[in-house]
């Protein structure tokens, strides 16, 4: 995840936790001075979105059983945790909305079902935004942030489909027999 002036990057990054097992953590690289440091420690740590301002980072981490998503400030490292889910709940492919003020997701709930969720930047609002039996994923925001584009593999081919924020009203957008 790019800064929006390019002066940082922010990776997720496997390395040895403090108990000698493989872990994800961000690691923050200033493109100028190319020095780098991790900001999350032992946290298992993905899918960073860079704050519009700059000055921190969303990312979803489960350090337990269930993910959730989190603000981090960059310069102080204070965190805070936005979501509030319980039990075997997962958690991918965070986008930020153009204009800041959300976040959407894939969110695979208790019972399996993969669909596209958004939420507040400030941890309300959750909701989900799909409902259906098969898999919606890779949710990106439309440029005026009223709609998010994602793949669902409704109609058993995975292809490109909108929902419109204000309706939930869902437009197929392709129609690719090998898939998207």
């Amino acid at each position: 995840a790019w800064s929006p002036d390019g002066s940082v990057l922010i990776i997720p990054e496997y390395h040895r936790g403090s108990h000698g097992s493989l872990v994800n953590d961000l690691r923050l690289i200033n493109t100028s001075t190319h020095k780098r440091r991790w900001i999350t420690a032992d946290f298992r740590a993905l899918h960073p979105v860079v704050s519009s301002n700059g000055k921190g980072v969303f990312f979803v981490a489960h350090p337990g059983e269930t993910t959730q998503i989190y603000y981090q400030d960059i310069t102080s490292g204070k965190r805070v945790q936005l979501s509030s889910f319980e039990g075997d709940i997962q958690i991918q492919n965070l986008d930020l909305s153009p204009d800041g003020d959300m976040l959407t997701f894939m969110i695979q709930d208790i019972h399996g079902a993969v669909d596209i969720a958004v939420i507040n930047v400030t941890g309300s609002d959750f909701h989900k935004v799909t409902n259906d039996p098969e898999e919606d994923v890779f949710p990106v925001w439309s440029a005026d942030s009223k709609a998010i584009i994602y793949t669902s593999y409704r109609n058993s081919t995975p292809n490109l489909y909108r929902v419109d924020l204000d309706s939930l009203k869902i437009t197929q957008m392709t129609d690719v027999a090998e898939g998207i």
